[in-house]
């Protein structure tokens, strides 16, 4: 599955160390390459979005036409206030 980064994600990305941002950019690719990617996937409380954990980050994302779309990439302490 293609993985597309909203502009608010790639600049939380850039705000990141040079290693966590490596680390949770391959980690959304493995996801991504799976046959079943939601399989690693929880789907959010009264959202349509879903959230991979990546260590003590989220990456927030949709399903749009096939396609895994990162809408952010947050802390987990301040992951879900701004949905």
């Amino acid at each position: 599955m293609n993985v597309q980064y909203r502009e608010k994600a790639l600049a939380q990305l850039l705000k990141l160390s040079l290693t966590e941002r490596k680390r949770i950019l391959d980690k959304i690719d493995f996801f991504a390459e799976q046959e079943q990617p939601l399989d690693f996937a929880k789907r959010l409380t009264g959202h349509e979005s879903y959230r991979f954990r990546i260590g003590n980050y989220r990456a927030i994302f949709d399903i749009e036409e096939g396609e895994i779309v990162v809408l952010l990439v947050v802390k987990r302490e301040g992951a879900y206030r701004n949905l």
